[in-house]
């Protein structure tokens, strides 16, 4: 073999070596940016019976976090009970007559009149609801939602700079911070991408109505100042309570999403 051909043969195996090595190098970067694309994953809770809650993760502005929700919850409590004690009158009277002991169809036989718009006992409108919430009408509560616009019970995420209390007045603590309602995200299905728009605590709350003097809403200013004089009223009396006037409407919910949260540089 030739000088000439032993130096082609020298390059082309320094050649192949540079090839090996750079693409060595390049699965390595590929491999290491995709595990620091994923910072972080963690699983948490949001009640349906509370407000503001701070997942006590700090994240920085600019920052990509992917949130999937699940489960589910209720936003009338009593409409489950309502519903519940109405099933075995419907089964009795949609009955052939003699399926039921004559025990059980005296006991149940009663169906009440449910075109009696008056009696909120036979309200039962409201169902189990997913992240994405429910769109349904309120006799007097639309417009003191957290967001109006979106459906009631969908759950919500902000990014706070300092963390609030779940006790505190939703509204109070946004313009205290000077936020505003059009700062929420809304998470309603699994794969929820959101931007940090600020370095600050990742909170969430389910959309439910607010009685607050600091609402963009008058009748929650309203209601808030109503509820106020009920609270003094019934402070003397041992039997009668209304803990939180901001968070009243929470009181009747139930149920809880569970939240995994994942960070992405």
């Amino acid at each position: 073999m030739s000088p000439k051909q032993n130096i082609l043969q020298l390059l082309s195996l320094l050649i192949a070596c540079l090839l090996i090595v750079a693409i060595i190098l390049f699965i390595k970067q590929e491999l290491t940016a995709t595990q620091q694309s994923v910072v972080e994953s963690r699983t948490l809770t949001v009640e349906a019976t509370t407000g503001l809650q701070s997942s006590h993760i700090q994240v920085k502005a600019g920052q990509k976090i992917i949130l999937d929700p699940e489960g589910r919850i209720h936003l009338a409590f009593p409409q489950i009970v309502n519903r519940a004690n109405l099933l075995k009158p419907f089964i009795i009277n949609k009955s052939p007559k003699g399926t039921f002991s004559l025990n059980l169809e005296d006991r149940y036989k009663i169906l009440p009149d449910l075109n009696d718009e008056n009696n909120e006992n036979y309200v039962f409108n409201r169902n189990w609801i997913d992240p994405s919430g429910e769109k349904v009408a309120s006799d007097f509560l639309d417009e003191c939602k957290l967001r109006p616009d979106w459906n009631w019970g969908t759950l919500l995420a902000i990014i706070l700079p300092v963390e609030a209390s779940s006790e505190e007045d939703p509204f109070g603590v946004l313009k205290s911070q000077n936020l505003n309602k059009n700062n929420f995200f809304q998470i309603s299905k699994r794969g929820e991408q959101i931007t940090a728009d600020r370095s600050g605590w990742l909170t969430f709350i389910v959309n439910e109505a607010i009685n607050s003097p600091d609402s963009p809403s008058k009748k929650s200013q309203v209601y808030y100042d109503a509820l106020t004089k009920a609270q003094q009223q019934l402070s003397a009396k041992a039997r009668h309570r209304i803990d939180s006037v901001p968070l009243a409407w929470f009181s009747d919910n139930a149920g809880t999403f569970r939240v995994t949260v994942k960070f992405k540089e």
